[in-house]
C-alpha cells in the first residue's frame, strides 16, 4: 500500500513540474523536429517493475511511420513504452497485368495504397494454373486390326490430349483376321458392260472389308429408255440420245433429227399489233423458246365501230378497240363509209298486194347509196339530241344498248332526221314547212316537199321500189337468201315460227346480211318508206323510172316486218303501212339512203 502512495506522489510531482514549465515564460521553448522518433520517457524502476502485463499496440507501424506499444507494471502501475518499426508493412492493391494460362506464367503489379506517392510498387509472377482435364471420350473407333483412340480435353483452355489410346472393343482378332458373314452378297456390282462378283463382308460394323471369291456376276446389258433430249429447233436439225437407265455412266447412243417446224398459235391481236394487224407466234419451248412470229394485215372491217357517233360537226365514229400499247385505236370513219353503193338497174314488179302475180312490167332505178344498218339510237341522238325509243333498257347480254334501232318515231320525225343530217353533212334534202308542233317531238304533221332531183344530194327515206330492190339484192325468192323459212333466224330478229327476238329489239348488224351487205332488212323494226300507201300498185307506177308512189294518201308505206311478226310477214315482198303522224308504236323505225342527183 505504501508503494502505491509513493508512486502516486511521484506522478503528482512530475505533473506539477510540467505545468510550471509550460506556464513559465522564462522557460525556453522546446523545438520538436518533424518526423523524429518520439522520445521515450525515462522509466523509473524504483520498484523493480518485475511484473508487467501484455504489450498493447497503441500506434501501428506502417511503411512510412513507426508505431508504439506499451505495458503496465502490475505492482506500481508504471507504464513501459516501446517504438515499433515495420518498413514492410505495405497495404498492397493488386492491379491489371498478364494473366497466367494453364501452361504459361502470368505477370502482374501491385501498389501500396499508403505510400503510392513514392511509387512503391512490386511486380508479381503468377504461376500457371495447369490443365483441368475432362473425362476421356472415344474419337476413333477401333477396327478389326487397329485400336481406337480416346481423348480428353482441358475444360479451361480446350487443349486436347490425344496421347491416350485403347485397344478396339470388342477386339475381334488379335492378328487382324476379319470375321466374315456366312452368306454370299454382292460385293462388286455388275454393270451393263462389266462383270461383278459375289463375296462375304466383315460383320464388324465399322469394317468395310469384303472378299470377291464368291463367284462372278455376268454383265447385265443395257436397259434402254426412249430417245430424249432432242436438240433440234423449229428451223435447224439436231440430235437426240438414248440413255441406259441401268448404268448412267455408259455413253448414250445418238442419232440425227430433223427440224421440228413451228407450232403456231391462232391469229391474235396483242400489245404489238393494231386493229388492222394480227400475228401468231410459235409456242415451242424445247430446247429453247422459239421467237418466231408471223403477221398479217386485216381488212378495215376488223375495226370495232360500236362506239358513239360524234355529237358535233360531221358525223364521225372512232374505233373503240384497245390496240398497240393498250391505247385507244385512232381510226375513224364517217357515216358515208357505212353507206352501201346500190347500182342502178331494172326490177320486175308485181301488180297486186300479195306480190304473187308478177306482171310483165319492170321498173328502172338509178344508183343510190343505202345505209347498211337501221338508224340506231346513238345515231339518232347525235343528230336530233333526243331518244324517243321505248326500248332504252333490258338490252340482251353481250349487246350494246346504243346500237339498238331507234323506234317509236313518226314518219315526220324520220324526215326531219334526214333534213338535219343533210345540213350537218353539207347536203340538201327535203323541204319541211308547217311543222306541228313548231318545236319538240313527236312531229304529228307537216308539209314535206321532195325537191328537184338535180339538186337533191342529201339523206332521205328510200322509196318503196328502192327498198325492195335493195332488199332482194337480185333475188326473186320469198327471202333474199331463198325460200326456206327455217333459215330466217340466221338473218332476222322475228317472233313466232322459229324466231329468237323475244319480243324486243336487238343490236343492229348481228344477223347475217344480204348479198349486197345490208343488215336487218327483215325483222327487228319496220322501216318507213317515202311512198304513200296504196293497196293496188298502179300499172303506171310499175312501168316508171325511179317511181315515188302515189301523190297523196292516208298512210305511209312500211317494209321489212319487225321483232314480233312471224316468218310469213317477215318476207321480202310483204307490205305494211302506218299513219305518218302517229308515234305510239315501238315497232316503227327507219333506214336512210343518200340521194345521188340525176342530171337533167
Amino acid at each position: 500500500m505504501k508503494y502505491q502512495k509513493f508512486g502516486l506522489l511521484i506522478i503528482i510531482t512530475l505533473a506539477a513540474v510540467l505545468l510550471f514549465a509550460c506556464d513559465n515564460p522564462f522557460w525556453p521553448e522546446k523545438t520538436v523536429k518533424p518526423e523524429q522518433e518520439p522520445e521515450i520517457p525515462e522509466v523509473i524502476t524504483d520498484c523493480g517493475h518485475n511484473n508487467y502485463g501484455e504489450w498493447l499496440v497503441t500506434t501501428h507501424a506502417t511503411c512510412l511511420t513507426n508505431g508504439a506499444r506499451e505495458r503496465d507494471c502490475v505492482a506500481c502501475g508504471h507504464i513501459q513504452t516501446e517504438v515499433i518499426t515495420d518498413a514492410s508493412a505495405h497495404n498492397w492493391l493488386q492491379s491489371d497485368g498478364t494473366p497466367s494460362t494453364c501452361t504459361e506464367t502470368g505477370a502482374g503489379t501491385r501498389e501500396c495504397t499508403l505510400c503510392y506517392e513514392e511509387e512503391i510498387s512490386d511486380v508479381l509472377e503468377i504461376d500457371p494454373s495447369n490443365h483441368n482435364w475432362g473425362a476421356f471420350t472415344q474419337t476413333t473407333l477401333p477396327t478389326c486390326s487397329e485400336p481406337g483412340i480416346m481423348t480428353k480435353d482441358c475444360t479451361r483452355c480446350g487443349t486436347r490430349n490425344d496421347t491416350e489410346s485403347q485397344e478396339g472393343e470388342p477386339k475381334l482378332s488379335e492378328t487382324g483376321i476379319h470375321v466374315l458373314a456366312g452368306t454370299l452378297t454382292v460385293t462388286v456390282p455388275a454393270t451393263c458392260l462389266k462383270a461383278g462378283a459375289n463375296g462375304r463382308r466383315c460383320t464388324f460394323s465399322t469394317c468395310w472389308f469384303f472378299t470377291t471369291n464368291g463367284g462372278i456376276v455376268n454383265p447385265l446389258g443395257h436397259l434402254n429408255s426412249t430417245w430424249i433430249d432432242n436438240t433440234a429447233t423449229c428451223t435447224e436439225t439436231g440430235f437426240e440420245t438414248l440413255k441406259c437407265n441401268r448404268d448412267p455412266c455408259v455413253d448414250p447412243q445418238t442419232r440425227d433429227t430433223q427440224a421440228l417446224g413451228h407450232t403456231l398459235t391462232a391469229w391474235l391481236k396483242d400489245s404489238e399489233t393494231t386493229c388492222l394487224e394480227e400475228k401468231r407466234t410459235c409456242t415451242r419451248v424445247v430446247p429453247v423458246q422459239c421467237t418466231h412470229f408471223e403477221g398479217q394485215t386485216l381488212p378495215v372491217t376488223t375495226h370495232n365501230w360500236n362506239g358513239l357517233w360524234s355529237r358535233s360537226g360531221k358525223l364521225i365514229k372512232t374505233c373503240i378497240t384497245k390496240c398497240k400499247d393498250n391505247n385507244d385505236c385512232t381510226a375513224t370513219r364517217s357515216l358515208d363509209e357505212e353507206m352501201v353503193q346500190i347500182q342502178g338497174g331494172r326490177m320486175p314488179l308485181a301488180t297486186d298486194t300479195t306480190y304473187r302475180n308478177w306482171g310483165t312490167h319492170t321498173i328502172t332505178l338509178s344508183a343510190f347509196k343505202m345505209h347498211k344498218f337501221q338508224v340506231t339510237q346513238d345515231l339518232y341522238v347525235a343528230v336530233m339530241g333526243t331518244n324517243p325509243s321505248n326500248f332504252k333498257t333490258g338490252v340482251t347480254s353481250g349487246e350494246r344498248q346504243e346500237q339498238r334501232p331507234v323506234e317509236t318515231v313518226t314518219w315526220y320525225d324520220a324526215v326531219e332526221f334526214c333534213i338535219k343530217l343533210s345540213e350537218r353533212e353539207g347536203f340538201t334534202s327535203y323541204a319541211m314547212n308547217n311543222r306541228t308542233p313548231a318545236t319538240g317531238y313527236p312531229i304529228t304533221n307537216a308539209t314535206v316537199t321532195w325537191i328537184d332531183d338535180q339538186y337533191f344530194n342529201g339523206y332521205r327515206l328510200p322509196t318503196e321500189a328502192e327498198w325492195e330492190y335493195a332488199c332482194r339484192a337480185g333475188t326473186r325468192t320469198a327471202y333474199y337468201f331463198g325460200d326456206a323459212s327455217s333459215e330466217l333466224v340466221n338473218y332476222a330478229w322475228y317472233g313466232t315460227g322459229g324466231g329468237d327476238a323475244n319480243s324486243k329489239t336487238h343490236q343492229v348488224g348481228l344477223k347475217l346480211p344480204n348479198q349486197w351487205g345490208l343488215y336487218d332488212m327483215l325483222g327487228n323494226v319496220r322501216e318507213f318508206c317515202w311512198d304513200w300507201y296504196q293497196e293496188q300498185i298502179p300499172l303506171a307506177t310499175a312501168a316508171a323510172t325511179n317511181p315515188k308512189g302515189p301523190v297523196s294518201g292516208t298512210d305511209r308505206v312500211q317494209r321489212g316486218g319487225y321483232y314480233s311478226h312471224n316468218f310469213n310477214i317477215n318476207r321480202t315482198e310483204y307490205r305494211l303501212y302506218f299513219e305518218p303522224g302517229r308515234a305510239a308504236s315501238n315497232q316503227n323505225g327507219f333506214r336512210i339512203v343518200l340521194n345521188q342527183p340525176q342530171q337533167q
